[in-house]
């Protein structure tokens, strides 16, 4: 019974491409391709280790933290764009398309007067200061984030 590469490819669930490149290697070259694969180590498994570790402390914590902590506790962790590819697998010309001119965060005020700003909004500022210090403990990379509060935005809070 002979079976068409099209069969071959659905019931081996493959393109049928990849299906047709094994049935053109002989039965040696099949095996020296398997076991090459075998030994071919993962860029990221150094650090597998690190994001099971930090996974375990916090299950809910995002990819964008992970990576975060990935490059300020290895700095010879691999660059990466904002799509996480590797760059030198990206074609030059759009590499630098992809990640965004600005994207420092604004530094120029203090974490003392963006707090103080803050709390000013609040009736309660001691249980402000206290909830801001929490955040701060447990988002410290992101405390800029949660007190930036729009020059726009500011007088409609005072309206309310």
């Amino acid at each position: 019974m002979v079976f068409s590469n099209p069969k071959i490819a659905d019931y081996l669930v493959l393109d049928i491409r990849t299906e047709k490149k094994y049935l053109l290697m002989t039965e040696e070259n099949y095996e020296k391709y398997l076991l090459k694969g075998q030994y071919r180590s993962n860029v990221l498994s150094p650090y597998e280790t690190f994001v099971r570790e930090k996974l375990g402390q916090d299950p809910e914590t995002s990819a964008a933290q992970i990576h975060d902590w990935l490059k300020e506790h290895h700095p010879e962790f691999p660059h990466t764009n904002l799509r996480t590819a590797p760059i030198g697998s990206l074609p030059k010309k759009d590499s630098s398309s992809l990640i965004p001119v600005n994207y420092k965060r604004d530094t120029s005020k203090s974490l003392d007067q963006m707090m103080l700003l803050a709390t000013s909004y609040f009736t309660d500022k001691d249980m402000a200061v206290q909830y801001l210090q929490k955040i701060n403990q447990k988002l410290p990379r992101y405390i800029r984030d949660h007190l930036d509060i729009p020059v726009i935005l500011t007088p409609l809070l005072i309206l309310v």
